[in-house]
């Protein structure tokens, strides 16, 4: 462990000078921002490295961060230079978590400890830090924030614990519990703008419950089925943990009244998702909704998540996949593979049908073979 120096009057003297510097250098790019929270967090290490017992370097750090923070929090209009703040504000959080992400793992090393069990035990994650204190003294004071009656306020400490929340680390019962009711308090906020950011954050609050969810899980589906804001139902749609318990109210957005989410769905959310975790009914009803949709970029999007997504978890078999859904009484199967053809002809073009096939034609099979003829049948009528 480091010896603490003497308070040295220049690294303290000079906090009122370089943190403003590196405040006002982040506001003036728009890239940039992990070099100049890499030197916060050096000039955070310098004063705490100052230390005697008295935290003294520690606390003057804090604060003069904190009164740099609160210039931007408080401008009542729209600016790209408080944008970049919070930015590089969030950016500090996570530079602070993986430098003490860093130090442990070199500390287990020394000790002898396995470096890739450095988060085995749950103790070794309640590391007390000058970052991990700073941290929690800054998500508690933006909670406050919560609270203001300015809406761009609000709006900018939502942003900041939704683009820091995922590297506090470990964190009290306390606080965990506080930012659950504070951003729970904000999903209902009348500002749209706001009610995203507090969604994203309280989604990532969800592995703190069990996996059958619990009250975060339960707000969140609340937000995403009856929030009037599509950006909002698509910022909850994005980010909620996929369970079977969450899967049932994440393909409703199929029918969500937004294109956008609807496209969104079959683009973003589902293809990471193996279509066997879905029932059959489920499969369908999804597949239905995509190629018959009334927006085209829907449609698109339906078929290359079957093209590219489930064909994958098929391993390019396309009698496997076939095998998944009810070609038999679907009315909408026939539809969904005419569309899969159009959109990648190398598939039926590829497909060979030989003598042994028709000894032992299945249901699926016989589907395939139709399809084929009707897709080659339908071009060969375009072409003439």
């Amino acid at each position: 462990m480091p010896v603490k120096k003497n308070i040295s009057p220049d690294v303290i003297a000079s906090l009122r000078s370089v943190v403003p510097g590196i405040f006002d250098a982040a506001q003036r790019s728009g890239t940039g921002h992990r070099k100049h929270a890499v030197a916060l967090y050096n000039l955070q290490t310098q004063c705490h490295d100052a230390d005697s017992e008295g935290l003294t370097g520690e606390d003057a750090f804090n604060k003069e961060f904190i009164r740099n923070l609160n210039k931007i929090l408080g401008i009542k209009k729209r600016e790209a230079s408080a944008e970049k703040v919070v930015k590089l504000v969030a950016t500090f959080v996570q530079v602070s978590y993986e430098k003490d992400v860093q130090m442990l793992a070199q500390s287990k090393a020394r000790t002898g400890a396995d470096a890739d069990d450095v988060f085995e035990d749950d103790e070794d994650l309640d590391v007390d830090t000058a970052s991990s204190r700073f941290v929690e003294l800054l998500i508690k004071y933006l909670l406050q924030g919560f609270q203001a009656k300015e809406k761009l306020t609000r709006l900018r400490c939502c942003q900041i614990v939704a683009m820091s929340v995922t590297s506090l680390g470990e964190i009290d019962e306390e606080l965990y519990f506080d930012l659950v009711k504070r951003l729970s308090e904000r999903i209902r906020d009348k500002e749209a703008g706001i009610r995203v950011h507090a969604a994203i954050a309280l989604s990532k609050l969800q592995s703190g419950e069990d996996s059958d969810g619990g009250e975060v899980t339960e707000a969140l589906l609340g937000l995403m089925q009856d929030d009037p804001s599509a950006e909002v139902r698509r910022a909850v749609l994005l980010n909620i943990a996929k369970s079977p318990g969450t899967l049932p109210y994440v393909l409703e957005r199929a029918r969500d009244v937004d294109a956008t989410n609807r496209k969104c769905l079959f683009l973003k959310v589902m293809p990471p998702i193996d279509y066997r975790l879905l029932s059959i009914e489920d499969r369908e009803r999804l597949l239905a909704a995509g190629v018959n949709d009334r927006d085209a970029n829907v449609k698109r999007a339906c078929v290359r998540m079957i093209g590219e997504s489930w064909l994958t978890f098929a391993n390019q078999n396309l009698l496997e996949l076939t095998s998944s859904l009810d070609v038999v009484d679907s009315p909408a199967a026939a539809r969904v593979m005419q569309a899969l053809f159009a959109a990648y002809p190398e598939i039926p073009e590829n497909l060979q049908f030989d003598s042994e096939l028709w000894e032992a034609l299945t249901p699926e099979m016989a589907f395939i073979i139709r399809s084929t003829l009707e897709f080659f049948s339908e071009r060969k009528d375009a072409d003439n």
